[in-house]
Parts: structure tokens; sequence; C-alpha cells
């Protein structure tokens, strides 16, 4: 009898419950769904899968040149690298880490963005530590404008055409904000529109198109080009990218040296030392207006209107940037529009 009991045990077999069908079932379901989502997922274009292996590829190795560019609005069409602020700041960076290893970048003059190609050459170049000086928009478009009306009161309009410089010479502070401008090309630095700055040490990374128009809705529609192509370096090689805006640099200069010997492993040069600052506040000589200036309201309007404040983000700036004068009155609203300026907001 008991012999029959345990044979009888040895022939049951395993009978799963209905939770554990409930669960398989759950378990081929989503196998299925993951191979079948796994069938449609995009997958990266080799553009994509090279632009991102060359953005990771560096991040040990220093780079070796240092490329200063900027949108400078100094000197008659002198608009992308070879102004003022970024003649200003390559000088000091050749100072602290040697002429062969800062470079200027040349004059880019072109009206479309780069295209995959052109991405890639700038991703490619590891060595490189871009270094993008952009003043704050208004005091960009400001210190461009003075420039453009000293060139056309020089002999010859500056190079400048006639008709342009009489527009700019009747314009109101407002239209020189809402006027037609033109990224003129210089010739005293060869046929690629390179800016001459007394050393060899100019460079060609991304190319100009001197056959593309020049003419531009108004001085911040150009301004906008300028910084789309700089947005697209640094998307490209976003670790290799600085932003010095020349309000904070002008200051101490030394400080943004030795963020870049702590960051980038720069060795500076033995005869190095720190420069003084180039607007110094405590100076008896100082001139506020030469950094804080403010504007009256409908040129104010017109900046904000015009402005693509999105994109200035990227570059350090925003709308608090453009100064609305304290006692500007609004025409709409019949107060005076020629009482002087006073506080700043």
């Amino acid at each position: 009898m008991a012999a029959s009991k345990s044979k009888n045990r040895t022939k049951k077999t395993f009978m799963p419950s209905k939770k554990a069908y409930y669960a398989l079932s759950i378990f081929v379901i989503g196998a299925v769904h993951l191979i079948i989502a796994r069938q449609v997922i995009i997958k990266p274009t080799s553009y994509e899968l090279k632009l991102s292996l060359v953005r990771n590829e560096f991040l040990d190795k220093p780079p070796k040149k240092i490329v200063v560019v900027g949108t400078s609005g100094g000197g008659g069409g002198e608009i992308y690298s070879s102004g003022d602020d970024a003649h200003y700041a390559a000088s000091v960076l050749r100072h602290a880490f040697g002429d062969d290893m800062t470079m200027s970048h040349d004059h880019i003059y072109r009206q479309d963005l780069l295209d995959r190609n052109e991405v890639m050459d700038v991703a490619s170049r590891t060595d490189v530590l871009w270094i993008m000086v952009v003043r704050s928009p208004c005091a960009w478009a400001d210190s461009l404008i003075r420039s453009r009306k000293e060139s056309c009161q020089e002999e010859g309009n500056g190079g400048l055409p006639r008709e342009q410089c009489t527009a700019y010479e009747f314009a109101s502070e407002t239209d020189y904000y809402r006027i037609p401008w033109y990224d003129h090309l210089r010739g005293d630095g060869g046929s690629s529109g390179a800016i001459a700055t007394g050393r060899d040490n100019n460079i060609t990374i991304i190319q100009s198109k001197p056959g593309q128009s020049s003419s531009y809705d108004d001085i911040f529609e150009m301004r906008l080009q300028k910084l789309l192509v700089m947005k697209q370096i640094m998307d490209a090689v976003p670790r290799h990218v600085k932003i010095l805006r020349p309000g904070e640099f002008e200051l101490n200069p030394d400080v943004f040296v030795r963020d870049l010997v702590k960051e980038y492993k720069f060795m500076t040069a033995k005869r190095y030392k720190p420069p003084p600052p180039k607007v110094d506040p405590e100076s008896t000589s100082f001139d506020p207006g030469s950094i804080f200036s403010c504007m009256e309201y409908d040129k104010w309007k017109e900046a904000q209107t015009r402005i693509d404040w999105i994109l200035e983000g990227y570059f350090g700036h925003n709308h608090l940037d453009c100064h609305l004068c304290r006692e500007s009155g609004r025409s709409s609203t019949g107060l005076t529009r020629n009482s002087p300026p006073s506080n700043i907001y």
C-alpha cells in the first residue's frame, strides 16, 4: 500500500497556477515589445557619431593653440575678429602664453552658416581653444556706429561707399538701429578679407565667402549672423570654447589668464606679468560713461525688439545689458523726450 502511494506521488507533474501564467504572458509581451522597439529606434548618423567622438576625445588633452575670435565693433567694418576688443584680448593672451600659441582668426565674411564638412573641420581641431570675445549687444552696436561715423569723416570715406556714409550722417540715434547695415570687407589683410595685425599670427579655420552679399536689414541682424556661426563652433567643441566678455576682462585681465591656466593646464611665459586694468574705476581719470551708459526710450525699445536675447544668452548677455535712462520719457505718453539721462535701471 505504501509502495503504491509512493508510485502515485512520482507521477505528479508541476502545474503552474493562473498567476504564473499571467506573469509569463506579461514577460513574453514585454520581450516582444522590446525587440520591436530596438528595430525602430533611430540610430545616430555617422556624422553625429563622429562629432560625438571628437567632442569627448580630448578631455584630458590640453589645447596647443589659442584662437581669438569675436564680434567687436572697432575699425570701420572690422566686425568679426579683429576689432578693438579682440585685438586687446589677443595681445594680453600673447603676452601671457607666447606669440606662437595665441592667434587671431582672420575676418570671417559670410552670410550663411557652416555646412557639415565645415563643422567637422572645426570639431577635428582638438588642438585649438576658441576664445570668443563678445561685448554686450547695445555697447557693441554703439561702438560700431561710432567707428563707422569716424570712417565716413575720413578722406575717401574710409573706403566706404558715399551713399552709405550719407545715410549714416543724417540718421538719428534710433535710426542707426533700424537702417540697413553693411559688413564691409577690408582689403588690407589680403584677398580673404583678413585684417592685418602687424604679426604673422593670424589663422584661418573658417573660410570667408567674399562673393556673398554684404547687406543686412539692420546692425543687429549682422550680429545675429556672426553669433550663429560662433554658436555652431560652441556646439561642435563645447569643451574647447571660452566666452570672454570685454567689460569684465578689461577690469582685471589676469583673472581670465589664471582661469585658463587652471582649467587647461597652460603654462604662462617667463616674461609674463599681470597686466594692469584697461579700465580702472579707482583712477581719477575714470569716466563712468565709458562702461555705464543708458539710452532714451525709443532707442532702447528699438534694441529690445531687434536683438535675439535667446541667442545672446549663450554668450552671457540678457535684456538688462541694454540700459534705459530712468528719466527717459515715452513718446506715446506726451512726456518730454529731451530730459538729460540720470541714473540707470
